[in-house]
C-alpha cells in the first residue's frame, strides 16, 4: 500500500528518475482494483460512471508519472507512453531494470 500512497503523494507529478517494477506493479494493481470497485459502486448507484471517471481523472497524473519513471528504469524516454503499442508498453513494464545508473538516474533497486 505504501507504493500506492507514495505515488499519489510524494511522487504525484514526479516525471524524473526511475521506478522499479515493484513500484509500478504495486501502484497499477491497486489502481485497477479501485477502478473495478468504482465501476461496481457506480452501477449499484446508477451513477453513469461518475465515480469511476472522477477516479480516472484524479489518478491520471500519478499513473502517467509512474509509467514514465518505469520507462526511464528500462532506459526509454517518457514519450514511449504515447507512441508505443500496448504490447510494447506491457513488455517494457515487465522488463527488469537497466543495471546500474543510466541517463535517468541510479537504479532504484540499489544495484
Amino acid at each position: 500500500m505504501n507504493w500506492f500512497i507514495d505515488c499519489i503523494t510524494i511522487n504525484y507529478a514526479n516525471f524524473n528518475g526511475r521506478a522499479c517494477r515493484k513500484e509500478y506493479w504495486m501502484f497499477s494493481s491497486i489502481y485497477i482494483v479501485l477502478i473495478i470497485l468504482m465501476i461496481i459502486i457506480d452501477n449499484m448507484m446508477k451513477n453513469n460512471l461518475v465515480l469511476t471517471l472522477s477516479l480516472l481523472l484524479t489518478l491520471f497524473v500519478p499513473n502517467f508519472a509512474v509509467t514514465v519513471r518505469r520507462l526511464h528504469d528500462v532506459d526509454k524516454p517518457g514519450r514511449y507512453f504515447w507512441t508505443a503499442t500496448p504490447y510494447t508498453l506491457l513488455k517494457l513494464m515487465c522488463t527488469d531494470s537497466t543495471p546500474g545508473p543510466n541517463q535517468y538516474g541510479e537504479n532504484p533497486k540499489g544495484m
